[in-house]
């Protein structure tokens, strides 16, 4: 992260990290997401959800969500693009608590962000 980064994530409390993925790996993930014929989302962010994990249970009261669709989900944990931000922001002791994708459409309410928005201090 440079200066300016630093700078508009402390002000803004968020990061746009222009062209994380490549277009192959957008195309792989959209792939997996199709073959799951997930239903039509509705226009709230809440009915717009998918492979969630952490809050919702398969009948084994355990489930991987979206990360049990292939290893282009899997790379997305650790991928280059995010982890010197995270490392720089929270540390080298972070972790995922819960995660899920949402499928927008033209129409779907905004994403509201949450986390308190407490300045940023960094280490």
């Amino acid at each position: 992260m440079n200066e300016l980064d630093k700078y508009l994530f402390d002000i803004n409390g968020y990061m746009i990290i222009e062209n994380a993925l490549e277009q192959d790996e957008t195309a792989e993930l959209n792939r997996l997401i199709d073959a799951q014929n997930l239903p039509e989302p509705g226009l709230a962010t809440s009915e717009a959800r998918f492979g969630s994990s952490g809050s919702l249970f398969d009948e084994n009261n355990q489930t991987a969500g979206y990360l049990d669709w292939g290893a282009p989900f899997n790379n997305l944990l650790d991928h280059p693009a995010i982890m010197d931000p995270l490392r720089f922001i929270l540390g080298d002791g972070f972790r995922i608590d819960h995660y899920y994708g949402i499928y927008m459409k033209d129409g779907t309410e905004r994403l509201r962000l949450h986390g308190g928005n407490t300045p940023f201090d960094p280490p």
